[in-house]
């Protein structure tokens, strides 16, 4: 049963149901399927990629252990005899590598929304008046040199124990004193997303960013930025050796959604 959850800034009081905003990517995800099916997977220790007829999507990966290549090969061929829907729903159960390469699923499939250049965070930081306050979710270190130079503070929101970090349950009393937040698209990796969007005013300016980020519908109110795999060969052996996002943006295009505005619903 998912918990739910009561939150305020200002009035009214608005209820979300925890985990809602997983279970509305996976129906999207899920609608547009049609009859796509899993055309090729590659697993490594920091990303995961999987090929499906209308498309490749990545993802981060948090693996807690080691493990052969002999056995994550075996990974690979057991997720491409899977039915698409199958994997997709996967999203929502608890195996964290599962949880991964269905988000590298979910990617491939809506990346087609992709009909902008991404958000660029030079240009959201810049923008922000000196003195601001950006809220920022996942230590992304350029971020975080670019609102020093920029004289903008910053509340750093974390799942690691990095000293001058937030943890999320600071979100409910911390993120609605921001005035700009960018979330990086790991935290769809980790699914801890959840802790922070129901806390983010709607008049603060908010983008998520990152080659894990879907460009999904129910993400509409944000400025999203995702990427698409421009040469797959190359994208899959460098996950299969273990390369972070960060190796594979050569590879990659920046892709992004513009936020729905009311005038837009």
């Amino acid at each position: 049963m998912k918990e739910t959850v009561y939150f305020a800034f200002g009035n009214p009081i608005v209820k979300f149901m925890v985990a809602t905003v997983y279970q509305h990517i996976v129906e999207e995800a899920l609608g547009a399927i049609g009859d796509a099916e899993i055309t090729d997977c590659a697993i490594g220790e920091k990303t995961v990629a999987v090929e499906s007829s209308l498309g490749t999507g990545i993802a981060m990966r948090y693996a807690d252990r080691c493990e052969s290549r002999s056995h994550l090969a075996g990974i690979e061929r057991s997720v491409c005899k899977m039915h698409l829907h199958e994997l997709v729903s996967a999203y929502l159960e608890t195996d964290k590598l599962y949880q991964a390469i269905s988000l590298a699923a979910i990617n491939s499939i809506l990346n087609v929304n992709g009909t902008v250049p991404a958000p660029d965070y030079q240009d959201f930081v810049a923008d922000m008046p000196k003195g601001a306050c950006l809220g920022l979710v996942g230590y992304f270190a350029p971020v975080v040199r670019m609102a020093r130079l920029c004289g903008v503070s910053l509340r750093i929101f974390e799942l690691k124990g990095i000293p001058q970090t937030l943890r999320p349950a600071a979100a409910a009393e911390q993120m609605p004193l921001c005035d700009g937040v960018i979330l990086t698209g790991s935290a769809f990796s980790n699914k801890s997303i959840h802790h922070y969007l129901p806390h983010i005013p709607k008049h603060v300016p908010a983008c998520i960013l990152g080659p894990s980020t879907p460009l999904a519908g129910t993400l509409g109110r944000f400025s999203l930025g995702s990427s698409r795999v421009c040469h797959k060969a190359c994208v899959f052996d460098a996950v299969r050796r273990h390369a972070s996002c960060g190796h594979l943006r050569r590879w990659l295009e920046k892709i992004g959604r513009p936020p729905v505005t009311d005038g837009d619903a």
